[in-house]
């Protein structure tokens, strides 16, 4: 993984969990690292994908990315509904910031450790 994925990751992080503690300036300002961030990660997504995965099985690769994401987001939403209706606001926060923490120690490890695919590792199998 490209050090630009680790820094996007790294950037959302940080100003989600800042946020807790932030005043209106301050939040204001968050907001701009939270959108470079969350930008910076998308773009290195892709990068990565369109390096690593070949153009026979991008289209379903991208897919099964796409659906897991969104198979989070309702969850996270779900939970996160229930807990704003109880008034636990910043537990949302907090929930976010561990979750997105976690990421981030993984985005450092694998981009330290990096990413080999090796030809030999993978079979692509095209059906018609």
């Amino acid at each position: 993984m490209k050090k630009q994925s680790s820094n996007g990751v790294i950037t959302y992080t940080v100003a989600i969990s800042f946020i807790l503690i932030a005043n209106i300036p301050v939040y204001l300002s968050l907001m701009f690292f939270i959108a470079i961030g969350n930008s910076s990660s998308r773009v290195a997504r892709n990068s990565f994908l369109m390096d690593q995965v070949p153009n026979e099985i991008i289209g379903r690769v991208d897919s099964l990315f796409r659906s897991i994401g969104l198979l989070v987001r309702v969850v996270l939403l779900a939970i996160f509904t229930g807990m704003v209706s109880s008034g636990l606001i910043i537990y949302c926060f907090l929930v976010l910031s561990g979750i997105l923490a976690i990421a981030s120690v993984c985005i450092i490890f694998s981009w330290k450790k990096g990413f080999e695919l090796k030809a030999k590792d993978c079979e692509i199998v095209v059906s018609n």
